[in-house]
């Protein structure tokens, strides 16, 4: 099944859906003005979407709903739990895990254990079957945190899910067996409105602790209208978090 949710995110891509537009036209329009025509339409999509000014629009409507604070700042609770997606657990010739670029979630959940905010970290994550990766993203998020300070003792793992929704679902497992109720929820700013709704349909007491910010509000410039890889990217994960949270019940 994780397969096929995979697929099924990639058609999203606007990369994806341009390549594939590029492809009908080669192959299915007969008339050379009509490809033509096609053509220029997917390229004027990918352009689009690669635009930094749109990424920073697209994703800013997403991540500006939870401003950024300081862990002095946020509310006590039982536990900080922390989503997978931010760092890749070590495979061949590698002996360490791999940080993201949404790491800033490990660095965020220290401080706020650091800061006393909570007495716990829990880290959900499992292994995607063609990783192929020698433990799960859980033990790899506990090894990061205690090399930022955070006791071994202090973490607890959960390390069977695959998804948000799974995340949220057997978190909530393992916060019943450890007694606990209210927690900070440590994800992407980006990640954070689709991960709050499946932590209240789960039953979860969370409290949005965002982290991982990307947009920026800043002068434009002519770069800013220039296709860019990482906007391009920006503007992908975007639009998987729209449509995603279309599929999540409460999700506002």
């Amino acid at each position: 099944m994780i397969f096929v949710v995979k697929l099924i995110s990639l058609l999203l891509y606007p990369l994806t859906q341009s390549l594939l537009a590029m492809l009908m036209a080669l192959i299915f329009c007969r008339s050379v003005r009509l490809a033509r025509v096609v053509l220029g339409a997917a390229l004027l999509w990918l352009w689009v979407w690669s635009m930094p000014l749109v990424a920073d629009r697209i994703v800013g409507s997403l991540e500006w709903r939870y401003p950024a604070a300081s862990a002095d700042s946020a509310p006590q609770a039982d536990a900080i739990l922390v989503l997978g997606g931010c760092v890749t657990a070590p495979r061949p010739p590698r002996v360490d895990p791999d940080l993201a670029s949404s790491a800033d979630r490990l660095w965020h959940a220290a401080r706020l254990y650091h800061a006393g905010r909570a007495p716990l970290i829990v880290v959900s994550g499992g292994n995607l079957p063609w990783l192929n990766a020698s433990m799960s993203e859980a033990e790899a998020m506990r090894s990061v945190l205690t090399a930022l300070g955070v006791p071994a003792s202090s973490v607890r793992m959960e390390t069977a899910s695959a998804n948000t929704r799974e995340n949220m679902q057997r978190s909530k497992a393992l916060l019943n067996q450890l007694g606990l109720s209210r927690v900070l929820l440590v994800t992407s700013a980006l990640h954070m409105r689709r991960a709050h709704a499946e932590a209240r349909l789960a039953g979860i007491d969370a409290m949005p602790a965002a982290a991982d910010y990307t947009a920026e509000e800043r002068s434009s410039t002519l770069l800013d209208v220039l296709p860019d890889a990482d906007a391009l990217r920006r503007s992908s994960q975007a639009i998987k978090e729209y449509v995603g949270c279309l599929m999540v019940r409460g999700c506002r």
